[in-house]
């Protein structure tokens, strides 16, 4: 495949990654609205001359760059929630970056396998050409899921994120 036929395909992939879906579940539909975010971190000047991180909308990026997920939920039920899961893909065309999942009061599990099972990192095996099982590495991440711990009540508010590179 050609180089610009790559950098196309790179790029309809970027705009399908401010598209993302995450999908959480709960006792009945509606209890929870969920909002993602795709963003870059940049380094800016503020007005004493120091540099700053500051997080932007990932516009456009290029193969290299580092890419924030960020799912905020608000819980709606006027019942107190317990169950509640998230999960995101990770998107095609990047790689996950290990350790970057974040949840506060979560359980954070991945899969390897299109989200039909969920592990640890430690717990995460896959099988190569010749059938050997051998640790998952990053690149093997396909979705990562956050179980929340205790009970959401109405108005509660929280976030899951975590990092990839686009490829």
């Amino acid at each position: 495949m050609n180089l610009h036929l790559q950098l196309f395909i790179r790029t309809v992939g970027i705009l399908l990654l401010i598209l993302f879906a995450s999908q959480a579940s709960a006792q009945d539909p509606g209890q929870i609205d969920l909002v993602s975010v795709v963003e870059v971190e940049v380094v800016e000047k503020d007005d004493q001359g120091n540099e700053v991180v500051k997080r932007v909308p990932a516009k456009k990026v290029v193969p290299g760059t580092e890419v924030i997920y960020t799912t905020t939920f608000k819980y709606n039920s006027d019942q107190p929630g317990t169950d509640i899961v998230i999960t995101n893909p990770i998107p095609q065309f990047t790689v996950y970056k290990i350790g970057s999942a974040s949840g506060d009061n979560t359980v954070i599990q991945y899969s390897v396998n299109n989200g039909q099972s969920f592990h640890s990192t430690a717990q995460l095996k896959v099988t190569d050409e010749e059938g050997n099982a051998r640790a998952a590495q990053a690149g093997d991440y396909t979705d990562i899921r956050w179980t929340y711990l205790g009970q959401l009540e109405k108005g509660d508010e929280g976030l899951v994120e975590f990092r990839v590179v686009l490829k």
